[in-house]
């Protein structure tokens, strides 16, 4: 029987996670701009990395669920699962055990967080672009 190690595991799933990071990066540049340029790419490889460290541990996993995780941490800061301005209602969706899959929760999130922003800016008709790429990616 074939048995692969945790290290030659760990190595083959690295390309597969740069490719990720490398396709998120694109992905804020292209809808989240004004950010990408301010923060350089750096910071912005560093910060989907942080995300994606963050989002495994509400065991989000899925490159549909990251990818709006990333959203969320755009829009709200990176710490936006954490801060007591955004916590109290991102927490309890996180945490949701009658929502049992990761990236569900997130599809109840994101769309939790347009209702945020459109009632903050009063917007009754169209969210701003990167709030409709928050609910389709």
């Amino acid at each position: 029987m074939l048995r692969i190690r945790e290290d030659q595991m760990n190595a083959l799933q690295k390309p597969a996670l740069e490719d990720f990071v490398d396709e998120m990066v694109l992905h804020v540049h292209e809808h989240f701009a004004d950010e990408s340029v301010e923060l350089g790419i750096e910071r912005v490889r560093a910060r989907i990395e942080q995300a994606i460290r963050s989002a495994e541990g509400h065991g989000v996993v899925s490159p549909k669920g990251v990818c709006k995780y990333i959203n969320l941490m755009m829009i709200f800061g990176p710490d936006f699962d954490t801060n007591p301005r955004t916590a109290p209602w991102v927490q309890p969706i996180l945490n949701d055990v009658t929502v049992p899959d990761p990236t569900a929760r997130m599809d109840v999130l994101s769309d939790r967080a347009l209702a945020i922003v459109e009632q903050a800016e009063g917007v009754a008709e169209e969210p701003a672009e990167e709030l409709q790429q928050m609910r389709s990616a």
